[in-house]
Order: structure tokens, then sequence, then C-alpha cells
């Protein structure tokens, strides 16, 4: 008789409820576990999802919230309380525990738990350079996030200001450029000294005397009242005021609050343990130096990255605005799918930047990552 094989094949678990899970998909959260099971897809994007808290398991669908507590990936609107289902085909798997590690060039890898993994590598293509390969095992559906943090270094410390140097190189260049400046300002003032300043004017009070307790009162109250404005505007004072430190010998501290805030040099060439790490050198944020190697600490998702390579000097970035347009805003009150059962709860007061639709007595608006529209009572309308 032949033996039955059997294939083993290793997928994510679900954590216990509680765990945080990542939903594949703009549409993704539906009222019923029919509708999550009907609607589920074969492709998982992190670039289109969100985190969810699990509260159950039904199968190959899963019971969740939108609530969550801090995250490394996108969050709902915490102010939207609303229980769901989604298909379990939906949900990302997660780096189940942190993972740090050191390699022999003095890069290192910190990935938080809760990390994203597709196809059995981490979605942070830094990261992933690093780390090719995460097993199902290491994996979970559903996990608590934790913070990794990078391995400290003996490395020491570089900044870039006209260049990479080390923060002691830039404190004595700043304190001699100070010193330069305060004796060309103090040269200056030795050419060009400032008027004298004019003396002082005796002023004659013409005032009527007073001659009730209420009117001295309210002459002493003016009396203060002039004294302070010319406190304010600096009557009397002399050019070496202390509100006016720019013009005082070594008044200008500039060039030595420069290296509180010198930036971090950038890395070219970047590699984490020989392989390139492809990081962009304004994601810098501390630089370090052994012997002629160049490190640098770099953000990623979910995780931070301590990359090897040339110190280089760069500008900082840019800024985002944010449009306007109509806008609506609702009060805490329950909340309803548009059939009328419950979605759960509005918890905090929000603004939303559509025109609601009007279903029966309830206003519905759209959210990101849920199919049906939400409805508010038409009365829990702030404008």
């Amino acid at each position: 008789m032949r033996p039955f094989l059997f294939a083993v094949v290793l997928v994510p678990s679900v954590a216990l409820a509680g765990g945080q899970a990542v939903v594949s998909g703009a549409s993704a959260i539906y009222a019923t576990a029919a509708e999550a099971r009907a609607a589920a897809t074969p492709s998982l994007e992190v670039s289109d999802s969100v985190v969810v808290t699990i509260l159950g398991e039904e199968g190959d669908v899963v019971r969740v919230s939108t609530t969550s507590k801090d995250d490394c990936l996108e969050r709902m609107d915490q102010a939207y309380a609303i229980t769901g289902y989604v298909a379990r085909s939906q949900l990302i798997p997660r780096l189940a525990k942190p993972l740090v590690k050191t390699f022999s060039d003095g890069s290192a890898i910190a990935i938080d738990a809760g990390a994203p993994v597709l196809n059995g590598q981490l979605t942070d293509p830094m990261l992933a350079a690093a780390v090719p390969k995460i097993a199902a095992a290491q994996t979970a559906l559903g996990v608590r996030w934790s913070e990794a943090s990078l391995p400290a270094t003996n490395a020491e410390e570089m900044v870039c200001k006209n260049g990479p140097q080390t923060r002691a190189e830039l404190e004595k260049s700043a304190a001699e450029e100070w010193q330069r400046e305060d004796e060309a300002r103090r040269e200056e003032l030795r050419r060009n000294p400032p008027p004298p300043p004019p003396a002082p004017v005796k002023k004659v009070d013409k005032r009527p005397a007073p001659k009730t307790d209420k009117q001295k009162r309210e002459r002493e109250l003016d009396d203060e009242a002039a004294a302070f404005a010319d406190l304010l505007v600096g009557e009397g004072s002399s050019d070496y005021s202390e509100g006016d430190m720019s013009r005082s010998p070594g008044g200008n501290l500039g060039s030595l609050q420069s290296v509180a805030y010198a930036p971090a040099c950038g890395i070219s060439g970047a590699t984490i343990n020989g392989a390139p790490a492809g990081s962009n050198a304004s994601d810098v944020y501390a630089s370090y130096h052994v012997g002629t190697r160049g490190l640098g600490d770099v953000r990623a998702t979910c995780g931070l990255a301590r990359v090897a390579g040339t110190l280089v000097d760069h500008a900082g970035g840019g800024s985002m605005g944010i449009g306007g347009g109509r806008s609506s805003g609702f009060k805490a009150g329950p909340l309803f799918w548009p059939d009328g059962k419950s979605a759960g709860k509005l918890v905090d007061t929000v603004t939303i930047h559509e025109v609601p639709e009007k279903v029966g007595t309830m206003l519905c608006v759209s959210l990101n990552h849920v199919a049906q529209k939400v409805c508010h009572r038409a009365a829990d309308a702030t404008k």
C-alpha cells in the first residue's frame, strides 16, 4: 500500500484578539461577513492599506475595529470607532518580533515588530536589502507593534556645515569665527563711536495737586503706567542696551548657535552589509565615521537602518501644503451603515471635506478603506 503524502504549508497565524492587523485595499472593511467574503481579492498592496484591531475570527473573515493603538503604519481617523469585517486573505503578514542586526562594516538594522512582509520579503527596500528573506514562521497577521532601536555605536559623531567635520571641530571653528566677528565689531566702534546719549530732560509736572485719596491713587496709577511705557520704548537707553545685542560688542551669537543646529551628513553610495541600500541622503538624521568610512542612521518603514558609505554635505528639503474645499462637521455620537444598522460610534468632533449624502434622517460620508458610506445622525451635524 502506497503511503499518503501530506504537503505542509506554513502560513501566518492571526494573533489573539487585540492584535493589530494591516488590511489591504481602499474598500476592504465591510458591514457584514458575507460582503467581506464576497469582495476578497488575491492582490495585496501595502501602499493602499490601513491598520485595524482584531476582535475575533469567523472562519475566512475577521471581525475588526478601526480604533487602534500607536503603529508604524497608517491608521484610520481615531475619532471613528467602526466595527466591521475583512476577508482574512486581505490581511498583510507582519513581522511578529523585533529584529536587530549589526554587520561587520558597521551598518545595522532595527526592524519593528509589525513591519509588513509580502511574498517573504520586507516591503521597505532598504530593510529588504539587509534581510532578503523572512520566513512565514517569523510573521503573524495580528501583531502588537513594538519599536526597535539601533544598537549603540562607538563611532564619532559627524555633522555637515561647510563639509563633514566632528562636532568638536565645528565648535572650535564657530568659536574662532565668533571671536573674529567680535573683534571686527569692537574695531568698528573704536573707529566710529556712537554719539553720546542726549542729556535727560527734566519734566515739570503741571497737573493740579490731587485733593482726595481717590485722586491721589489715580495719579499714582498714571505715573506707574507712564514709567512702564518709557521702559518699553527704551527712553534714555544707550546704544548698548540689552535689547540690542546685535550692536553691542560680542552680541552676534549666530555662529555659536549654528553648532547646536548643525545637520547630519548625507551618505553617498549607501550600503547595508555590502548590499546597495538606495537610501536618500536627505533622510539621514545622525551621521558618524569610523576611520575613512562614514555611517548614517536612516528612517525606514517600520524600522531604522545604519548605512555605510561616504559622508557628503547636503541641503534640507521643502514642505507640503494642504488645500481647502467644502467641509462638514459632526459631533460625537452613534454611527450607522446606510441600512440603519449600527456601525460603531464617533468618539470626537470631526471635520469631513465632502458634502454628506442624505439617507433618510442620516448624513452619510465616505471614509478611506471602508467599503460602504458611514452615516451620522443629522442632529449631530455641526456645520
